[in-house]
């Protein structure tokens, strides 16, 4: 027991991980305090703005070159500014308590947040194998407190390319900059721990918002836990370290707004106050705020039969502040490598394509193929149907049924005005609605219940029951803890075979041994980035000084190299990292494709002292002349 303990929560990387979720989640209850909202919404509202005014301040920051010292006092200031905007100019009405949460449904919530650390702490290393976030988040973080300031993409020693793509990552940046600002060297702790808090945040403010129905928050932790197992798409955004954070929360605290016990017009304007967050997860999220905005707006407008402007200019101007750095890339510095350009110029165009790409965000196809997983990702289209032929209450109602399907519509809204998805069976364009598939059967539940006014346990057995539940698991727990804790090793030990940074790393330093740090210092050239960017969180050095295969530096020298040898020569002798066998072919041209033979057959070339191999990934150590 006390070795699984140590696994989880005394080791370094968990040890860090649990004292900046704390950290994160008192700050987002004081900044989400003004909004009157309850401990769970306020917590999940301060969060996204507090990232929000982090991302703000870096974007601020590095345009004006100024030093970093700024960035903990102008964060705070940032997010005290739009926190009082939305209370003051938006979010007036006082809103409507939630009903309690039931202590029993208090306890299944925290057996799954802890099923949910554990998944989680494992990922407890950086790893571009998952995400090129998950390695250039922490670089960059380190690197800017480093320097004194926050440099430019176009700072990288390759110049404008693929990198350039990477270094425009955004969502949780800003807060592992503020942490690495309060004095943490090596800010990955302090990223896995904003992702792992917003997907808790997530999770309990879902639930929160099926109360008082206990069978309705059983049913949605339940479907949660099942989708875990049984969808890869589930699986890989709440139970991985993958990013994408403003999208998470933000669509579970729309979905919590939009059903809430307040009036139709604080819901849609709470509502359209998280989505002006989302964009700083992802660019085209500018289309989900303005379809919520725009639906809002006529169903309001509509209600109240007049025209209150106030609160929807405010909305606009606040989403406006949150999206200048996406106006600013597009109207002002046009670039190829801008987030999405390539996966729409290579977006096939057949009917196959579409429909199966539809028929899987809707549910009703799982990699392909109809079957249990499919069951339970489409229950949610079963539900409402079943509702309105049991519940003859709801049928005077049915927009309680139908306003959360705001949410997952949204992607479909945005496909149909771009045609952008990005790929055929799983769509980061529906990780805003990555919950829906679990909650919509527990909301409707929760709907049935209220109108039957079905009753709960007396509080006196539930009390009961829930200390009895508590003692059988701790109980089991403590008996189950020797296969517990070979499961959570085992849990490490995978994760860590499948981090190509962090095994090319140890295997560059078996294979060196005295020389490895001179040669982890060299400069390297990247072919690719994910997997690769997250190497020299494992080998040190500067990143900065590294090549960009795809930039404008080598893109320079190719034209005058006679061969790969000569061109590596002309940068300097730089070491190669050829983390994968891809290539970005939409930008290959002529040059590329010159050494495209060469870098497949690199291990026999004469000016090549060795090749460090783990699956596909090899980092080819450069004769220097000095070596020859």
């Amino acid at each position: 027991m006390i070795e699984l303990v140590r696994l989880l929560l005394l080791d370094f990387a968990p040890a860090a991980t649990a004292l900046y979720g704390l950290a994160f989640l008192v700050l987002s209850l004081l900044v989400g305090l003004p909004l009157r909202r309850g401990p769970v919404q306020n917590a999940a509202f301060g969060l996204l703005i507090l990232g929000g005014a982090a991302d703000l301040s870096l974007y601020g920051l590095r345009e004006l070159a100024a030093p970093a010292i700024w960035f903990g006092p102008l964060t705070l200031i940032i997010a005290l500014a739009e926190v009082w905007a939305l209370r003051l100019l938006v979010l007036t009405d006082r809103p409507q308590p939630y009903p309690p949460l039931a202590l029993s449904d208090a306890a299944l919530l925290l057996v799954f947040l802890a099923g949910l650390w554990v998944v989680r702490i494992i990922q407890a290393d950086p790893s571009s194998s998952l995400s090129s976030h998950l390695g250039w988040i922490p670089l960059y973080a380190a690197e800017s407190l480093r320097l004194g300031r926050f440099p430019q993409p176009a700072e990288l020693a390759g110049g404008a390319g693929i990198l350039e793509s990477v270094a425009y990552a955004s969502d949780m940046i800003g807060l592992t900059i503020l942490a690495a600002w309060a004095g943490e060297v090596k800010p990955y702790p302090a990223y896995l721990a904003s992702s792992i808090l917003a997907a808790g945040l997530a999770v309990t403010v879902l639930a929160r918002a099926l109360a008082p129905s206990r069978l309705a928050v059983a049913v949605f932790l339940v479907l949660c836990a099942a989708l875990m197992g049984l969808d890869p798409f589930f699986r890989t955004v709440i139970g991985r370290h993958w990013g994408d954070t403003f999208q998470i929360l933000g669509g579970a605290l729309i979905l919590a707004v939009l059903t809430g016990p307040d009036g139709l017009r604080p819901r849609m304007l709470a509502a359209a106050g998280a989505a002006a967050f989302l964009v700083f997860s992802r660019h085209y999220a500018a289309v989900y705020w303005a379809a919520l905005m725009g639906i809002g707006f006529i169903a309001v407008t509509w209600q109240q039969r007049r025209l209150d402007l106030r609160p929807w200019l405010a909305l606009t101007t606040l989403f406006l502040i949150n999206a200048a750095r996406e106006i600013w890339a597009i109207l002002a510095q046009p670039t190829p490598w801008y987030p999405g350009n390539r996966q729409v110029a290579e977006m096939p165009t057949s009917a196959h394509y579409w429909v199966s790409g539809i028929l899987h965000d809707l549910g009703l196809l799982t990699e392909g193929a109809v079957g249990l997983p499919t069951l339970v990702r489409a229950l949610y289209l079963v539900a409402p149907v079943l509702a309105l032929g049991l519940v003859p209450a709801l049928r005077r109602r049915p927009g309680v049924l139908l306003l959360p399907f705001v949410v997952l519509a949204a992607p479909f809204i945005l496909q149909a005005l771009t045609g952008y998805r990005t790929a055929e069976t799983i769509n980061k364009m529906m990780i805003i609605a990555v919950f829906f598939s679990a909650w919509y059967p527990a909301h409707v539940l929760a709907l049935c219940a209220g109108e039957q006014r079905w009753r709960s346990p007396a509080p006196a057995w539930e009390r009961k029951a829930v200390g009895a539940a508590s003692a059988v698991v701790l109980f089991a727990v403590i008996l189950a803890s020797g296969p517990l804790t070979r499961f959570v090793h085992w849990g490490f030990d995978a994760y860590r075979a499948h981090n190509v940074d962090r095994n090319i790393a140890e295997r560059l330093q078996d294979s060196l041994g005295e020389r490895y740090a001179e040669e982890a210092a060299r400069p390297l050239i990247y072919t690719y980035f994910e997997p690769g960017l997250g190497l020299r969180n494992y080998i040190g050095g500067d990143v900065y000084r590294d090549f960009d295969w795809w930039g404008a530096t080598v893109r320079g020298k190719m034209a005058g190299a006679h061969d790969l040898g000569d061109l590596v020569a002309q940068l300097g002798y730089p070491n190669l990292w050829i983390s994968a066998p891809h290539n970005y072919g939409a930008y290959s041209g002529p040059d590329q494709e010159r050494f495209q033979h060469e870098l497949t057959e690199v291990e026999t070339a004469p000016w090549v002292e060795r090749v460090i191999t783990f699956n596909h990934a090899r980092f080819v150590v450069v004769r220097r002349p000095q070596s020859r």
